[in-house]
């Protein structure tokens, strides 16, 4: 209580943190849309696992004083997540063969990234989420959107997968 005169306040500050790491995430962008969509996305399941609370009490925390409303950081990055998929769209790593709404894959591949860690929590018990359960968590995304990909497309998205995830080996957080 030094710091925050109240919960609500220390949740306020942890929340805003939350946000900028999130934003930093989305800016930092490498070019081409299968390396922007695999190096968000471990940062982003550990940042979800990591401030869980937030998230499932978000309705709690806004009925306390924040309110209700499209949150319009999750806005921003589910909007950012269909952006890269329209770019990889545009570089023809799409199957023509089906018909792939990338909005409704956009929220798919946001839903598993952000309910895997209550996934991993509810379902399976755990108590921390270790590199395999972030390797899990990739495979989870990658099964929702590969059978939208072309061979090509699939080759990429997994090369650019390998490397994301040998870097965030190499610089994980603790």
């Amino acid at each position: 209580y030094y710091h925050f005169p109240t919960k609500l306040d220390l949740v306020r500050a942890l929340d805003e943190r939350v946000r900028a790491r999130e934003r930093e995430l989305r800016e930092a962008g490498s070019g081409s849309p299968v390396e922007d969509l695999a190096s968000s996305l471990l940062p982003s399941l550990h940042n979800t696992w990591s401030h869980h609370f937030l998230m499932r009490d978000a309705a709690l925390f806004r009925r306390s004083g924040l309110g209700v409303h499209r949150d319009p950081d999750i806005m921003a990055g589910l909007g950012e997540l269909e952006g890269v998929l329209r770019r990889m769209e545009k570089d023809g790593l799409f199957r023509r063969d089906t018909d792939v709404d990338l909005t409704d894959l956009a929220r798919s591949l946001w839903m598993v990234g952000r309910f895997w860690p209550d996934y991993l929590r509810e379902v399976e018990g755990a108590d921390v989420q270790d590199r395999s359960d972030e390797e899990r968590g990739v495979r989870q995304h990658l099964a929702v959107l590969l059978p939208c990909l072309t061979a090509e497309g699939r080759r990429k998205v997994g090369a650019a997968f390998a490397v994301a995830l040998a870097e965030w080996d190499a610089g994980a957080p603790a």
